[in-house]
């Protein structure tokens, strides 16, 4: 493009004619004279700008036709260009760019002035924000120091088991310590080391105030076992020295992580599973590891019912473990069980009314529950009726006999040394990690049980032991003792048959409950006789004979019951 130079030549002869056309037209081309330039200008009128282009006069006439001082033509313009290097050059002046460009900086400016005073006055109101927030957290923090110390009280002097004793006395509730105590402990915790780690979480070995503690650590996709759990722990009259005592549960959260506490009794000797691995038992030490446990399941079982108020508020609900095997049994300082793990209890609280009752299955998937080597017959052949309480119980009893095989297969006795034969139920039967097929084909379809050796079914002692852990493996789970008779049948050959230490609850049936279970073993020996049962037959690797109970074919237990025509009798091996 030119500049208006009077050495430099004038290429052009015609120019774009907008809006000053000498034939009148809008838009059209006039012709320049000597030494002349195409112009073009932008004028602002009424606010909006309108072009105007054509030919100048002649530099003879006017010395700088491009400049709007020496111009009249070009006063009121607000912009405006001139060329003459080629025709038409005109076209090619972009007068509105040149305009942008001058006015961008000034927008510029302007924009940046507005947006720095945005993020001054964001950042003020952030600043603002973030200093509220704090303070209130920490108004807020200090208030929860100062309700939990006054609400501790003298606590901090006393160990975990005097502050657990102080709410489980009889003029308290029976549900174990309260809220904001269990939230003040589970937070002064120190975590030590892990201990161990299962299905759920992990177990860690934790300290609180020179107390060692064991600290339940939940995935934190596991909120609702670490619920259950904490639920069934904190069952009104839950409390028993056979059941793990629960101290304290908590959640932990920081942003999108959490962390779910629950906090119970530590016991050294951990599980009975462990326990039996490095040990040969004497049968005194067997029989109180057997009955001990059996007090914990026996509780689990029975139903308190309330007397004051909505029973089932006061009272304790029927519980039925539905994971009963040696890893979910603790063993104590004194030798004593517990039993531990409560995520996949079911409850059953009864009702007075109409005979009938509420069944809490939480966690129950059908067919799937508990592990499966512990799995009863009616689990793993499809014929479990989740609709009865009682099948849940019978099942227990089954998994509970295998672990009593368990503590008897380390019991040493004249001509057997148990140092070092801990063995697993079906170790000889199934894989290490059998899976539900295989457990159904060994357990139901060819009634294998694990085998019993001669020198304990032939013990004064054990014997009647063995005769008791038979009767709660029988293929029939209506067949099976309770565990209150199991307890009390343990109780005697721990203790003797005259002692008067042991505990008698009364389990309470509806009056008009047809379907409730009720044993028929509460004979004074605790054992069936012949006259009772009928024909026996022999159980050829336990040598011991087996006595069936042919009780009705219409039981509530069993989905689709037996009858005398189409029963099969297995041996129990």
């Amino acid at each position: 493009m030119g500049t208006s130079n009077a050495s430099s030549p004038y290429v052009a002869t015609k120019c774009r004619c907008i809006g000053s056309c000498s034939d009148g037209l809008d838009e059209s081309i006039c012709y320049l004279e000597d030494r002349a330039k195409c112009y073009k200008v932008l004028r602002l009128v009424d606010g909006e700008y309108l072009e105007e282009a054509g030919c100048l006069q002649s530099m003879n006439h006017h010395v700088d036709q491009c400049n709007a001082a020496s111009n009249p033509q070009f006063h009121d313009n607000q912009k405006m260009g001139c060329c003459w290097d080629k025709d038409m050059c005109n076209d090619e002046i972009d007068l509105y760019g040149q305009l942008e460009d001058e006015e961008s900086p000034q927008d510029y400016t302007t924009l940046t002035i507005i947006a720095m005073v945005m993020i001054v006055a964001i950042l003020v109101a952030l600043a603002l924000a973030l200093v509220f927030i704090l303070r209130r957290r920490k108004n807020l923090k200090k208030h929860e120091e100062t309700d939990e110390e006054s609400y501790m009280g003298d606590f901090k002097s006393k160990s975990l088991h005097e502050i657990i004793d102080d709410y489980s006395m009889p003029c308290s509730s029976g549900s174990g310590v309260p809220l904001m105590v269990q939230r003040t402990i589970a937070r002064q915790i120190e975590i030590i080391r892990e201990i161990g780690r299962g299905r759920y979480g992990t177990v860690m070995l934790g300290k609180w105030q020179d107390e060692y503690v064991a600290v339940k650590m939940f995935h934190s996709t596991e909120e609702k076992s670490w619920d259950r759990e904490t639920n069934m722990y904190q069952t009104v009259l839950l409390r028993h020295e056979n059941i793990l005592c629960f101290i304290a549960s908590d959640i932990n959260g920081t942003g999108s992580w959490t962390q779910l506490y629950l906090v119970t009794d530590y016991h050294p000797n951990g599980s009975l599973h462990d326990y039996l691995q490095t040990r040969a038992l004497d049968v005194p030490s067997a029989l109180k590891l057997a009955h001990s446990a059996a007090c914990g399941l026996a509780h689990l079982h029975t139903e308190i019912i309330g007397t004051q108020g909505n029973f089932a508020n006061q009272g304790k609900s029927a519980m039925a473990h539905c994971d009963i095997k040696s890893k979910n049994i603790l063993v104590k300082a004194d030798g004593a069980c517990c039993i531990a793990d409560m995520g996949l209890a079911v409850l059953y609280t009864s009702s007075r009314e109409d005979g009938g009752g509420h069944l809490d299955k939480g966690h129950y998937t059908k067919g799937k529950q508990g592990t499966i080597r512990y799995m009863s017959p009616e689990l793993l052949n499809g014929k479990f009726n989740d609709r009865a309480f009682d099948s849940f119980k019978a099942s227990d009893v089954y998994s509970f006999a295998l672990v009593l095989w368990e503590i008897l297969n380390c019991a040493t006795v004249q001509g057997y040394d148990a140092t070092g034969n801990y063995q697993v139920p079906y170790f000889d039967d199934v894989s290490s990690d059998p899976d539900f097929d295989e457990m159904r084909k060994v357990v139901d379809v060819e009634g294998i049980r694990p085998e019993v050796l001669p020198q304990h079914s032939k013990h004064q002692t054990l014997g009647r032991y063995v005769k008791m852990m038979s009767e709660c493996w029988v293929p029939r789970a209506e067949s099976r003792l309770t565990m209150l008779r199991i307890r009390k049948t343990l109780g005697t050959l721990r203790h003797g048959s005259n002692d008067e230490t042991l505990p008698v609850i009364v389990e309470y049936q509806p009056s008009n409950a047809s379907s409730a279970y009720v044993s028929d073993r509460s004979n004074s020996s605790g054992f069936p006789t012949e006259s009772t049962y009928g024909r026996g037959f022999s159980n050829p690797k336990s040598g011991y004979d087996f006595l069936p109970n042919p009780d009705k074919a219409d039981s509530p237990l069993i989905s689709s019951g037996f009858d005398d025509a189409n029963r099969r009798d297995l041996p129990i091996l």
